[in-house]
């Protein structure tokens, strides 16, 4: 079998190895980094197939560890509602946008979130807030999560104007992304029916991403915060550019 038959595998497989590691090391970004690597040889639609299951996974496997969950939970729950109505809408209109529609938007919208982390100065969401923007936030990061899977940013945006402990960030953010890759498991096998072919390829995602993160978790306080948060969102940019060229 000619060598170009392996490498959408290949490609896929080091993807999610570096996705993988990023999450290790910082808790979140894996789609942000795979996506842009999985649209080069899947549309979008199995892309975000593919990445359903291991992203699902991977969360459950961060969200329950420590102590806690009950207490974050309940703070978060309007979050996990908007988010979970946001992807199912999402979803749902995937089947009906173009590719290059999708690319590009999901491309803006990764450029936009990059800049804005690296820009975004120290602020905090009052207390009273968090009933109201914690629904709208959830919805608007799911939308796009269930049209590209990446529901992430914006969770991650929202948490960090809660002026959290590392602690409960790093809880809050496992119990939202396992509710929202939950949610997009369910939402893309009962919206999208993916063939068993996807599904299969989906389970084969999994280990080459739990290995990273086991790597990323022996990488982690290796390298300054600072540092590692630049390369990361300039790789995240690099990628968003890279979908939004495609796209157009």
């Amino acid at each position: 079998m000619p060598f170009d038959d392996f490498l959408p595998l290949i490609a896929a497989g080091l993807a999610l190895l570096a996705g993988g590691v990023v999450k290790g090391v910082i808790g979140i970004g894996t789609p942000l980094v795979v996506l842009p690597v999985l649209v080069v040889f899947y549309d979008v639609k199995e892309s975000v197939q593919l990445l359903a299951l291991p992203l699902f996974l991977s969360n459950v496997f961060q969200a329950w560890a420590g102590h806690g969950t009950g207490e974050v939970f309940r703070r978060v729950a309007p979050v996990v509602v908007g988010l979970a109505t946001g992807i199912v809408v999402g979803v749902s209109l995937a089947g009906t946008l173009p590719d290059a529609t999708l690319l590009v938007v999901a491309g803006v919208f990764v450029c936009l979130a990059s800049i804005a982390t690296a820009l975004t100065p120290s602020f905090a969401i009052p207390r009273a807030w968090e009933n109201w923007l914690g629904p709208v936030t959830g919805a608007a990061g799911g939308v796009l999560g269930g049209l590209t899977t990446l529901f992430g940013p914006a969770i991650a945006l929202y948490l960090t104007g809660l002026r959290l402990t590392p602690a409960v960030f790093v809880k809050a953010v496992s119990i939202l992304y396992t509710a929202g890759s939950g949610t997009l498991f369910v939402a893309v096998l009962g919206l999208q029916a993916p063939m068993g072919g996807t599904l299969l390829l989906s389970l084969a995602c999994v280990p080459p991403l739990f290995v990273g993160m086991a790597i990323g978790q022996r990488l982690r306080g290796l390298f300054p915060p600072a540092t590692l948060r630049l390369f990361v969102l300039t790789v995240v940019f690099v990628g968003g550019i890279n979908m939004i060229l495609r796209g157009i």
